[in-house]
């Protein structure tokens, strides 16, 4: 799932709204926030000839580092995300470099990467806040 998935009115679509008129969501009764248990779903489905299907997770894909999302889907996120406020190549430079973080001389060659990148310059504070993080 990725912001881009909520834009433009999507979450208006009227066939969007009339499936989540027919979803429940509620706490699961065996995945207590308290316990250790609780980063897990389970989803059932009713079909329209009364079948119910379900499938329980105990813990989400991406929840924990244990159970990670695999690298293209969580490098798709984080272009969808990053490339709201940077240029492309900016995207996929700080991409790289983050990739290798533990391999940097320094770390202001990230922020130097990002405040250079940053899509709109005119954004008030924007590179110089990068720029202080350095």
């Amino acid at each position: 799932m990725v912001l881009s998935q909520f834009e433009d009115g999507a979450y208006l679509d009227t066939r969007v709204a009339a499936v989540m008129a027919r979803i429940e969501a509620a706490p699961h009764p065996q995945m207590s926030p308290s316990s250790t248990a609780h980063f897990g779903a389970e989803v059932t489905v009713t079909t329209t000839d009364g079948r119910r299907l379900a499938k329980a997770v105990d813990i989400a894909l991406g929840r924990t580092s244990e159970n990670a999302l695999p690298r293209p889907a969580l490098e798709a996120k984080y272009r969808d995300c990053a490339g709201r406020a940077l240029t492309p190549d900016a995207v996929s430079r700080s991409l790289d470099l983050l990739a290798n973080m533990e391999n940097l001389d320094r770390v202001a060659a990230l922020s130097d990467v990002l405040a250079a990148g940053c899509a709109s310059a005119s954004q008030p504070g924007a590179p110089a806040a990068l720029a202080r993080a350095s």
